[in-house]
């Protein structure tokens, strides 16, 4: 989730600033742009939003196919399963 998105600018500046203070002299330009995109981007909201998407897309197929074609199949030409099978077999 991205860290400074939902900060101000002064408090985004200020939470840089904090990052470099912190690294305490250590070469803060080689890591400043990868920090900053891993802070930023929204990678993991687009992977979420995207799993969702393919989800619910299967369910509203999966729905579809209920109501528009297995609604309307005939039971005895349908398979069964093997628990059926045992109960008929015993009967």
């Amino acid at each position: 989730m991205p860290i400074l998105r939902d900060l101000t600018s002064f408090e985004q500046r200020s939470f840089i600033h904090l990052v470099q203070n912190r690294m305490n002299g250590e070469d803060f330009a080689e890591i400043d742009g990868a920090l900053l995109e891993n802070m930023m981007s929204n990678d993991a909201e687009k992977e979420l939003a995207q799993l969702s998407e393919e989800s619910n897309y299967a369910l509203k197929n999966r729905y579809r196919h209920q109501r528009q074609t297995m609604d309307y199949a005939d039971p005895r030409k349908m398979p069964i399963d093997e628990t059926k099978v045992r109960d008929l077999l015993r009967n």
